[in-house]
């Protein structure tokens, strides 16, 4: 694994929260990526029953998967922004 900073020293609060927003933003456009699927399934599939089968049985739980990583991701995110708030503020 890659250091981007020595052994010891803790990385700066700007790369922190760069990389938290980074997770955020994969995560984010997981959910994106799944929600193009499904549309692309009602889009391609002419029986509104069938589209929500497939739905149901091959992205619900990707989707829901993902969202539970974009929250926690998000709740990572804000949480930095807010210690980095704090800190300025003493």
């Amino acid at each position: 694994m890659d250091r981007q900073f020595k052994e010891g020293e803790a990385p700066a609060p700007e790369k922190i929260e760069d990389q938290k927003y980074a997770t955020l933003q994969a995560a984010m456009y997981e959910e994106n990526r799944i929600m193009k699927e499904i549309s692309n399934v009602f889009a391609t599939t002419s029986n509104q029953a069938e589209a929500e089968k497939v739905v149901l049985e091959e992205y619900a739980s990707q989707m829901d998967e993902a969202m539970r990583k974009s929250r926690s991701a998000l709740d990572e995110w804000l949480n930095i922004i807010k210690e980095a708030g704090k800190k300025e503020i003493e």
